[in-house]
């Protein structure tokens, strides 16, 4: 989703709840970002089930992208996936058995009662598991109507009557809605702006062949647009209040990999995690509270309002023509529809779950691009704040350059009269006693001393041109690595876009 549209913002006003300051929630996440990074490379949460061939069930599109970048590279030989998720091995499964840890959804059934979003089957034959971290969401070069298309109907057709379209920009500040409604369109907006983030930061230079972090393409999406910055802190407190919830459940969890080693490692790092939800609901109590929502009289119609609109965002995902977009965006709408589930079908301290691998390795890895999201704002934060100084640097500079250049033809003619008064009373004689010497023995030493600085200044020049020759020596070999690694997986995922293609035709 390259080129998206703007994310109408969402005044403060209408959020009805007191913000947790940012500063408080990046330290937070600046404490859990390296567990979470290594939990996400883990055997458990790296690797995601997917049907990347459903229809668009909306309208007739033939918009795909069959760019190098919009591929995903899939996993065509099971054996790299643990025994326990294989498609012979879930086959076998009695998934109605009370013993099964495991749970699976009927074929004919994309979600059931408790379900926020159409859920991805682990057990059915038309997916195919990919690795996540070999398919990272960045630039693809998906724009123009067909991505415009996709934000466009989930705005205007599914996020409630709030007087606004992906369009007009219009403000909701004067429009009257209910709290329900307004955490809608901050979840939608929060991913919007979040997935625009990971574009601008993983950016594609195309003149150059690069990845790069676009500062300009941040400002003009979301930097500018102070409450698209907010949707993104609030729906990542959304994200972790799910998952603090999910404590009981997740203590007793069964990560099943091939190695009871890394299963305890990944059960140790879940739990750390839990603990840092635990902190953020204590530093930030009333930032979200899901027990104020569908509380009124028509709570139950609302609440089923709500859960059918996210479901239709959920499949407007199928409608996407890049393949590592649509795979992203199933992703994180599913990670949101799972903590939507956690925090609205199941009482606090309830173990009683129902939850499939899939949509935890979607929870925890929706909580993951978000922290990255994180992380890349107060980056870009910092990117233009020294940008501001620099400017103000240079104005001041400028400034000081005017004031100095009127002092300089104010004092002309003084200078000019104490020049003459120095002459007058011998200061020029003492003066250029070094250029003109009347002692031998000091022109010899400060000869000698010219010699040696000028000996030194080329011998540091030297040294600093050997220096950046090594430098650029390393830079070239790296480069050279990185195009290779580049080069190998665009071929593979070429290789696997034309083998597709040749399934379909």
């Amino acid at each position: 989703m390259a080129a998206l549209l703007a994310v109408p913002p969402v005044s403060a006003s209408q959020s009805q709840q007191k913000d947790c300051p940012h500063v408080t929630i990046n330290a937070i996440n600046n404490r859990i970002a390296h567990d979470l990074d290594s939990l996400v490379n883990s055997t458990f949460f790296r690797y995601f089930k997917i049907n990347m061939h459903k229809g668009c069930p909306f309208w007739n599109t033939n918009d795909l992208c069959f760019q190098p970048d919009c591929a995903v590279e899939e996993i065509g030989d099971e054996d790299e996936i643990p025994l326990v998720w294989r498609s012979k091995t879930l086959s076998d499964i009695d998934f109605h058995s009370d013993s099964s840890q495991l749970m699976s959804f009927s074929s004919k059934c994309t979600y059931s009662e408790k379900d926020f979003c159409s859920i991805e089957d682990d057990s059915s034959a038309e997916g195919v598991f990919v690795n996540l971290r070999n398919n990272p969401e960045r630039f693809t070069g998906y724009a123009g109507e067909p991505a415009n298309r996709i934000w466009a109907s989930i705005y205007n057709e599914n996020c409630f009557e709030l007087g606004h379209s992906a369009e007009s920009h219009s403000s909701l500040e004067d429009q009257p809605a209910c709290f329900e409604k307004h955490v809608f369109y901050k979840i939608v907006s929060g991913l919007h702006a979040s997935v625009s983030t990971h574009i601008c930061h993983e950016y594609l230079d195309r003149a150059t062949g690069t990845w790069v972090s676009n500062a300009s393409c941040y400002q003009a999406r979301v930097g500018r647009f102070p409450a698209r910055v907010d949707n993104i802190y609030f729906t990542y407190q959304v994200l972790l209040r799910a998952l603090h919830k999910l404590q009981p459940y997740l203590s007793s969890y069964p990560f099943c990999t091939s190695s009871p080693s890394e299963s305890t490692s990944i059960s140790t790092l879940v739990n750390d995690l839990v603990s840092a939800g635990a902190a953020h609901d204590t530093a930030c109590p009333s930032t979200f509270d899901e027990n104020r929502m569908f509380r009124d009289a028509d709570g139950w119609e609302l609440k089923a309002q709500f859960k059918d609109r996210f479901r239709n965002v959920s499949r407007i995902m199928d409608c996407v023509g890049c393949e590592k977009c649509r795979l992203w965006g199933k992703l994180q709408v599913s990670g949101l529809g799972t903590a939507l589930k956690i925090l609205f079908e199941y009482a606090d301290g309830t173990v009683d779950y129902r939850l499939t691998r899939n949509e935890l390795v979607a929870l925890f890895n929706t909580l993951f691009r978000f922290s990255e999201s994180l992380r890349a704002v107060e980056y870009f934060d910092g990117v233009e704040a020294a940008a501001i100084a620099e400017e103000e640097k240079k104005r001041r500079g400028s400034t000081n350059e005017t004031k100095d250049g009127k002092q300089k033809d104010a004092g002309g003619d003084q200078s000019s009269s104490r020049d003459t008064a120095a002459t007058a009373i011998g200061w020029d004689d003492s003066f250029v006693w070094i250029t003109s010497p009347r002692d031998p023995w000091t022109f010899v030493v400060g000869f000698t001393v010219l010699v040696l600085g000028v000996i030194r200044t080329v011998w540091k020049s030297w040294d600093l041109e050997e220096a950046e020759k090594r430098k650029l020596a390393a830079e070239s070999r790296y480069k050279e690595e990185k195009d290779a690694e580049e080069s190998t997986r665009r071929s593979n995922a070429a290789q696997a876009a034309k083998r597709r293609r040749a399934r379909k035709d």
